[in-house]
């Protein structure tokens, strides 16, 4: 396929943040940089639109550029080779009709026409759009299909940009758009997902430079594969578990716990006065967490985190197992690092393994505490 550069005008702006998601979702290989503010025809010399700045480009070594959020989204759709045979072409104009849907009725009005907070409170068009998103989701899982496509990538994309500029509220997603919050966890909580946002995190520390950021490459942890027990095999005997986990699965781990080459934490974020009082905000600070660690981060640790907690009281809390025996300097360095507190825990200790039996293995309250939202790092 060759080189494949995004060339994008601003990093924080929408068109930039859903070119890169899609690019992560189809598994495409880029690299990004910034603008030089002229637009250059496909030839990549200056013609007659020279003057005119698009907010995102796709730029080809040896072929050309083509502009527009839409038409670069559609480009990684089609390269990602998901959408091939008779029964998938059907999925793939449905999923394109969700975009333009979402395109035409969400972010061109959020973007160009005056419009209020949308809190629920006042009926417009937006928030016309938005309940009828969510009550077409309470009958399905996806907008289109059975697994997640590019379209819900674009809506949480969406959601999550009108959300942090203020223009959506957000207990007023969580609390009465309940299927379309659904959709938005079960897409926070994909990897690939996981990927553009650590992606963006790392554009955004770097803004202002001048050339390109090649995001396809990124360290490898070394680590030492010397103990008897192996994270692969555990976390592919806890995905697989279909029976209860406390029984089948939670004793094997404590057995063959190597606790000279792992180490297991609890981990809390230490929140300030005020937050943690939206479910669907303290989800997001939770997803957020967990996404800005390095892709590699997953091969050398397994945990479940949870949000507890309920009326406006949440907490983030979990336990994860670490490879070493001291946090390893990609945790130290993660920019939520001194926001959170990690404890160690002894699997030999009877009060320590009821703390990893509990997050490991409970979907609904931990010590009557509920536990509004779980994910399952691995």
């Amino acid at each position: 396929m060759g080189s494949v550069k995004i060339i994008v005008k601003d990093f924080e702006n929408l068109e930039s943040k859903v070119a890169i998601g899609c690019s992560c979702f189809s598994k495409i290989p880029f690299c990004v940089a910034l603008s030089q503010g002229s637009c250059c025809m496909s030839s990549g010399k200056q013609g007659p639109f020279k003057d005119i700045s698009h907010a995102v480009t796709l730029a080809f070594e040896n072929k050309g550029t083509f502009c527009g959020q839409m038409t670069v989204a559609r480009y990684f759709i089609d390269a990602s080779g998901f959408y091939k045979g008779e029964y998938l072409l059907f999925e793939r104009s449905d999923m394109l009709s969700w975009m333009e849907f979402i395109y035409e009725r969400l972010e061109i009005p959020m973007k160009y026409q005056s419009v209020q907070k949308i809190d629920g409170k006042k009926c417009c068009e937006f928030t016309k759009t938005i309940k009828a998103i969510d009550a077409f989701l309470s009958n399905m899982t996806f907008l289109v299909g059975e697994s997640l496509s590019h379209a819900d990538v674009y809506l949480a994309i969406a959601m999550d940009h009108f959300i942090k500029n203020g223009k959506v509220d957000a207990s007023f997603v969580e609390n009465d758009l309940k299927h379309m919050s659904r959709l938005l966890r079960t897409v926070h909580a994909n990897d690939e997902f996981a990927k553009y946002m650590t992606i963006i995190q790392e554009l955004k520390s770097r803004g202002g430079f001048d050339g390109v950021v090649d995001v396809t490459k990124s360290d490898v942890f070394q680590v030492a594969a010397s103990s008897d027990f192996s994270l692969d095999v555990f976390k592919k005997l806890y995905s697989n578990c279909k029976g209860d986990l406390r029984t089948e699965v939670i004793p094997t781990l404590f057995k063959t716990f190597d606790d000279s080459c792992f180490t297991f934490y609890f981990v809390k974020y230490n929140k300030l006065e005020d937050e943690c009082k939206s479910e669907l905000v303290t989800s997001n600070m939770l997803s957020g967490f967990l996404q800005r660690f390095a892709n590699e981060f997953r091969k050398m640790a397994f945990g479940v985190m949870n949000v507890m907690g309920k009326d406006q009281d949440f907490n983030i809390m979990g336990v994860l197992i670490i490879q070493g025996t001291a946090l390893p300097e990609c945790v130290i360095t993660h920019p939520s690092y001194e926001f959170h507190s990690f404890t160690k825990l002894n699997h030999k200790d009877p009060m320590d393994q009821k703390i990893i039996a509990d997050y490991f293995c409970e979907s609904d309250f931990i010590d009557t505490v509920p536990i509004a939202s779980c994910v399952v790092f691995k």
